[in-house]
């Protein structure tokens, strides 16, 4: 389009009746996929709907989840070098949700150091968050240790000094990521 200047797209003859045939055929897809409904465009909407409202569920579940594992967590917290430790695997699959908890975690110890890993649909994730006083020691950066840390798990990410996250594609190496935190901090 430039000014004063319009242009128009058609399909005319043969064309025209493909073009209608196809939309026809994919609307009759569509009908059969929603169980032979006479309005498809609102039983689509509706599953739309549903699969929000589906997603919103499973999210409330991966908070409650994590709230169940906070406790548990907090208890394998050790003290290596005279930093509150805690690195650990976590059944979560909601990289919000594992950030929170670690944002929670490190809140509520102080001098802490939290390292989580967790697989989803064949991949891994890194969650590292330092506690506010630890960070502003300097003595630790999250960014730098997640960058070496991500090695494991073929992988990187989002690097801050005090929240780092990574993803990978070798859940494999969660474990010795785990590890080698424990080795960098003592």
């Amino acid at each position: 389009m430039a000014a004063g200047i319009r242009r128009i797209e058609a399909v005319t003859g043969q064309g025209a009746q493909d073009y209608v045939d196809e939309r026809l055929a994919t609307l009759e897809e569509i009908r059969a996929l929603v169980k032979g409904s006479s309005n498809p465009v609102k039983s689509v909407a509706d599953l739309q709907d549903d699969n929000r409202a589906l997603r919103k569920e499973i999210e409330k579940m991966q908070a409650a989840q994590a709230g169940n594992l906070k406790a548990d967590l907090e208890k394998a917290f050790e003290d290596v070098n005279g930093v509150n430790f805690l690195a650990a695997k976590v059944p979560l699959t909601d990289a919000a949700a594992i950030k929170t908890l670690a944002f929670q975690l490190t809140g509520e110890n102080e001098n802490s150091f939290v390292l989580l890993g967790s697989e989803n649909e064949g991949k891994a994730l890194l969650t590292l968050a330092l506690s506010k006083g630890l960070a502003a020691k300097g003595e630790l950066n999250a960014g730098t240790m997640n960058r070496e840390l991500a090695l494991n798990i073929r992988g990187g990410g989002l690097r801050q000094p005090f929240f780092a996250t990574a993803g990978g594609k070798e859940p494999g190496g969660i474990e010795a990521a785990l590890e080698a935190a424990k080795v960098a901090v003592g």
